[in-house]
C-alpha cells in the first residue's frame, strides 16, 4: 500500500518548473514509489547498473543520446559529474554526497526521509506500546524491512561501491559504537579509540554515514548567544529501527528497560521534526543548546526573531524540576513556546508559562 508523502506537493511543483530536480534520500526511503505516483511518461536509468555507469563516466554525451529526457537518473552519486551535462527534464536521485551537492547549481533540491508519524495511518502514537514497537520497527516504508539485510545491503553495495572502506568488519564495529553514543556530544577521539581505528578514519567514516543518511548530526545553536556554549554536534540516527537493531533491542520491554531508552526516544522526536521541516523545504532552523555549566535544550527552533524550545523526556509523569533549563532560556531570550515533550497525553501546566505536552502534538 502506498502511503501519501508530505513532500508530494513540493515535488509536483518542482517538476512543473524548467529545472532539473534532485531528490536525496537514504536507501529504501520510498523515493521510487513516490516517483511512480507522481511521474508519467518518464524514462528510467540507474547508475547502480554497471553498464549505464560506465557509459556515463566514459562518454556523457553518448549517455544522454542513449537515455532521452524526460528521464529519471537514479543513484547520481556514483557519477556526479553527469550533472554538468543536463539539458532538459531530469529527475535525479541519490545520496547527499559533497560531490553531488557541489554540482547541483540551479537544480531544485528536495530531501526525502523515511516515513514520519503523520504519514503512518495505522499506528496510534499515543499508545505507549505501539509507539515503542514503531521505534523498534523503524520508519522505512517497507512493512517488513529486515534491518540485518538492510545493513548488509548498505555495507556490501553502497560502501564498497564508494571505495571508502577497506575493512567492513571494523566499519560495522564502528557503527555499533556510534549507536552506543546516540544522543551524546560527538567525541570522535573516544569512538576511534574504542574501535581501534585512527581519528582520521573515524572522521571519514562519519562523513560517509552522514552523506548516505544513516546518521544525523544535531548541531548546536551558537549564533548571537554567550560564548560559553558547546559547539560540537550531537549524534543521532536517521532511523530508530536501525539504531535499535544495532543496540540489540527487539521488544518494547527491552526498549523500556534499556539504558538507551531516553536517547532513542529523543532520537525519534528530533528526527520527526527534521522530517517535517525538510519536507517543507526549511533547513538550518533546528538545533540544540548546551552551556558548559550544564544548561541544556534538546530541541531549539530558531524562527529569526523568536525561539521555540523543547526538552524531551521518556516519561508519563512530567515534573516541574525538569524545566530548569527551559525556564532559564525563556527568561533570557524571546521565546514563544517552551514545552517539555513527554508521553503524557493531556497537557500539563508546569510554571512560568512552560507546559508539558505529548510529543506528537508538536
Amino acid at each position: 500500500m502506498y502511503l501519501k508523502r508530505q513532500i508530494e506537493e513540493r515535488l509536483k511543483g518542482a517538476i512543473a518548473q524548467d529545472s532539473a530536480v534532485l531528490i536525496t534520500a537514504p536507501k529504501r526511503a520510498g523515493k521510487s514509489f513516490l516517483l511512480q505516483q507522481v511521474l508519467t511518461g518518464y524514462n528510467h536509468v540507474s547508475l547502480s547498473d554497471l553498464f549505464a555507469r560506465h557509459l556515463a563516466e566514459s562518454d556523457p554525451l553518448l549517455f544522454f543520446k542513449t537515455y532521452q529526457p524526460p528521464l529519471v537518473i537514479e543513484d547520481i552519486h556514483y557519477v556526479p559529474a553527469l550533472m554538468k551535462h543536463l539539458e532538459g527534464k531530469y529527475i535525479l536521485t541519490g545520496s547527499q554526497t559533497k560531490e553531488v551537492l557541489g554540482m547541483k547549481g540551479s537544480i531544485i533540491h528536495l530531501e526525502l526521509y523515511p516515513l514520519s508519524w503523520k504519514e503512518i495511518l495505522t499506528v496510534d502514537p499515543y499508545d505507549q506500546i505501539q509507539c515503542a514497537q514503531q521505534m523498534i520497527k523503524g520508519f522505512y516504508p517497507e512493512l517488513h524491512l529486515c534491518h540485518a539485510s538492510y545493513l548488509s545491503m548498505y555495507l556490501e553495495r553502497e560502501i564498497q561501491a564508494m571505495r571508502s572502506v577497506h575493512d567492513l568488519r571494523k566499519f560495522q564495529q564502528y557503527l555499533v559504537a556510534l549507536a552506543t553514543h546516540v544522543g551524546k556530544i560527538l567525541n570522535q577521539s573516544e569512538i576511534a579509540k574504542k574501535c581501534n581505528i585512527s581519528q582520521t578514519t573515524a572522521t571519514d567514516w562519519l562523513r560517509l554515514l552522514e552523506m548516505s543518511s544513516i546518521i544525523y548530526l544535531h548541531h548546536p545553536y551558537t549564533k548571537n548567544l554567550q560564548k560559553r556554549v558547546i559547539k560540537a554536534p550531537k549524534l543521532f540516527f536517521v532511523d530508530t529501527g536501525l539504531l535499535c537493531y544495532l543496540l540489540y533491542i527487539r521488544t518494547p520491554e527491552q526498549l523500556v528497560h534499556s539504558p538507551f531508552a531516553e536517547q532513542i526516544f529523543k532520537n525519534m522526536v528530533i528526527m520527526e521534526k527534521v522530517k517535517e521541516f525538510a519536507h517543507q523545504g526549511c533547513s538550518g532552523l533546528i538545533h540544540y543548546y548546551k552551556t558548559n555549566n550544564g544548561l541544556e535544550i534538546d530541541l531549539l527552533i530558531d524562527w529569526g526573531n523568536f525561539f521555540n524550545i523543547y526538552n524531551i523526556k521518556y516519561s508519563r509523569a512530567p515534573a516541574a524540576q525538569s524545566i530548569h533549563s527551559l525556564a532559564y532560556f525563556k527568561n533570557k531570550y524571546t521565546v514563544k513556546k517552551a514545552v517539555l515533550l513527554n508521553l503524557h497525553k493531556e497537557p500539563v501546566s508546569l510554571s512560568n508559562g512552560i507546559s508539558a505536552e505529548h510529543w506528537f502534538d508538536h
